[in-house]
């Protein structure tokens, strides 16, 4: 048995190999005009006609459609090699998870209250269980094209239902005139139109009991600034090829998401990537047995111990810490230092209020807490 199960890690292994050593250049969006061909009947958006006026959990807004309360989010993983690049839809998600995956590359998971108004999302790549661990205490419905074996592995455990457009292929719309300039993997996009009509396809659970707030937000119309320091700007380095870099609108309250020195933009738009909240958080990583070989392991994220974390929002950080627990415990953040999370339980400690508004997490590895760096 053990045997079996170093083939089929081995196997996945040199599958992932296969799909890490890319090369070429991120696509100038001034000549991408016309790139798109598809139609209205392959893609867009879906008309929504109830009124949007609903508390959205997760943003704490009063912006969540009528019609959706009580619905599951959508969640979907999109590529972030910089080959791949500009994305499309993620100025429209409401929480943006990045996290690195393989060989140093960092992923996206983009969760959506409701997806009908984003005509494209992606590129669309597999799903990997560090996310998952995150997300699974929303309930949510997650689109993706493949899976890692320990994401299955998880899937199969929490007798979850996924859209794998592995299995489901009309949840996904092939951009073939970007063939020339991309690799294929990167040319797969899904679609306000295409995820509903997976959902009914695969007459997937859309109603949800589960109702928690992604966060401990203020109360409705106050904003809160935290009290560590002002912040103009904070960075930091997932892996020596992949850095995080938010700069504060002071006009708009924004904190405007860079990459690679370079503004991150939604191609649907022109819109760039802001945030009312940006929380970088500190997590002890290791890699899976068996996978060392295949450019340093495969990433397996500790989120049972708690750790460091920075919140940063209304052009000010607040240094504190974080705890999760098991799967089913969402990722919490609590004014205190490590001190505190050897001495303290979950319940002695203070919750951190947070603004209302679009938020980004970044999960980075413990030894580069050293690249967190805040300009005042």
């Amino acid at each position: 048995m053990r045997k079996k199960v170093l083939t089929i890690l081995l196997m996945a292994v040199m599958l992932l190999a296969s799909c890490g050593s890319e090369s070429g250049n991120p696509i100038n969006l001034e000549e991408e005009t016309g790139i798109l061909s598809g139609t209205s009947e392959t893609y867009g958006i879906v008309e929504v006609t109830a009124d949007k006026e609903s508390y959205n959990r997760f943003t704490g807004e009063l912006n969540l459609a009528n019609d959706r309360v009580n619905y599951r989010p959508i969640c979907i993983s999109v590529n972030n090699i910089i080959q791949c690049l500009p994305q499309r839809g993620l100025s429209q998600c409401d929480i943006l998870i990045e996290i690195e995956t393989e060989a140093g590359i960092t992923r996206t998971m983009a969760l959506y209250a409701d997806t009908r108004d984003v005509e494209l999302v992606g590129s669309v790549r597999s799903l990997r269980n560090q996310f998952m661990e995150l997300l699974y205490p929303f309930d949510p419905i997650i689109v993706h094209i493949g899976t890692s074996i320990f994401a299955d592995a998880a899937i199969a455990e929490n007798n979850l239902r996924t859209i794998d457009a592995n299995v489901f292929r009309t949840a996904i719309w092939q951009d073939r005139s970007r063939l020339d300039r991309y690799r294929e993997e990167h040319t797969y996009f899904t679609s306000a139109s295409l995820i509903e009509t997976a959902i009914d396809k695969m007459a997937l659970r859309t109603e949800s009991d589960n109702m928690i707030n992604a966060f401990n937000f203020v109360e409705g119309g106050t904003k809160t600034t935290p009290s560590s320091g002002t912040c103009s700007r904070i960075t930091w380095m997932f892996s020596p090829g992949y850095d995080g870099d938010f700069r504060y609108d002071e006009e708009s309250g924004m904190y405007e998401a860079w990459q690679h020195g370079e503004e991150r933009y939604d191609a649907n738009n022109m819109e760039n990537l802001e945030f009312e909240n940006v929380f970088v958080v500190i997590v002890s990583r290791d890699v899976y047995p068996g996978s060392e070989s295949y450019a340093g392991g495969l990433p397996r994220y500790d989120y049972t111990t708690g750790g460091t974390a920075y919140y940063v929002s209304n052009g000010s950080y607040e240094k504190c810490i974080w705890l999760k627990g098991d799967y089913s415990t969402r990722l919490s953040f609590y004014y205190g230092n490590e001190e505190d999370l050897v001495n303290k339980s979950r319940h002695e400690l203070e919750e951190i209020p947070i603004n209302t508004g679009r938020s980004y997490i970044a999960i980075v590895r413990s030894e580069n807490l050293d690249t967190v760096e805040i300009e005042d």
